[in-house]
């Protein structure tokens, strides 16, 4: 999280964290920026601790919370 809220806070991100919920954050952000951001926050979030066992992120992205749930 400590990563994810540098590179929100950078300036170069246009995407903006919404919500967490338990293990799902939300963030909004302009269509054509998604899937730069969503490389940027896998390697954050699968990188950020070397465990013996690989914990995959999973992405979703849609219009609103609901077509992505």
């Amino acid at each position: 999280m400590v990563q994810l809220d540098e590179l929100l806070s950078s300036g170069n991100s246009k995407a903006r964290m919404l919500l967490q919920v338990h293990d799902e954050l939300i963030f909004e952000l302009p269509e054509g920026f998604v899937a730069d951001f969503e490389k940027q926050v896998k390697g954050i979030m699968e990188q950020v601790v070397k465990w013996e066992v690989p914990l995959p992120v999973a992405l979703r992205s849609g219009i609103d919370w609901g077509q992505i749930t």
